[in-house]
């Protein structure tokens, strides 16, 4: 009982998330970009914790602390100003995207040399992600719509998985529940055997 409610709440959680992403995509992006910021922030603080512990023993904690500071910074900067933040987080994403999209097409040239046939679909798909990358690059407020939408879908979608799941995890706890019987009986029947065993 206490799985099928968990699954059932999670799942509600999810969907409710999922929904408000694609009605709201904007304002959902930048509370997205506020969450990273707040990440950021709180890896600063523990990377700085760990730099000043670490000053006395570690050569290089002195470039940690500058990190940590940094990160610190940032963090503060996504935080406070969110829709600077948005703006950002879409563009590096974009740019990741097109590292990644040359990345697999110069990939497809070696997996040519190295005799694989399907190398021209890696040269398609790569060729076909820088295209894509340079969209989102410039223009980053779309970008950051179809992000946030796609994120609410796949929020909804894993949603609706979980409450399909609840009738499965039923089913399930009820065959285990009928092969725990099962053998018990079977103990049970064991146990009766080696009584009438024993008193022959």
């Amino acid at each position: 009982m206490k799985i099928k409610i968990h699954l059932a709440l999670t799942a509600l959680i999810l969907i409710t998330l999922g929904v408000i992403c694609v009605l709201n995509p904007l304002e959902s992006f930048v509370t997205i970009s506020w969450l990273i910021g707040l990440l950021i922030l709180l890896s600063g603080v523990i990377t700085l914790l760990f730099g000043l512990r670490a000053q006395a023993i570690l050569p290089n904690a002195a470039s940690t602390t500058l990190l940590a500071i940094f990160q610190i910074v940032i963090g503060c900067i996504f935080m406070l100003n969110t829709w600077i933040a948005s703006g950002t987080l879409t563009v590096v994403f974009a740019m990741w995207m097109l590292f990644e999209s040359i990345s697999i097409l110069v990939g497809s040239i070696d997996y040519k040399r190295a005799g694989y046939q399907q190398w021209w679909l890696m040269l398609i798909f790569g060729a076909v992600s820088i295209a894509l990358s340079f969209v989102a690059i410039c223009n980053p407020e779309p970008t950051a719509l179809a992000i946030t939408s796609l994120l609410g879908v796949a929020l909804m979608a894993i949603g609706f998985v979980r409450l399909a799941a609840i009738p499965a995890v039923g089913r399930l706890q009820k065959r285990i529940k009928e092969a725990k019987k099962a053998v018990a009986d079977q103990i049970a029947e064991i146990n009766t055997v080696n009584t009438e065993a024993e008193e022959v």
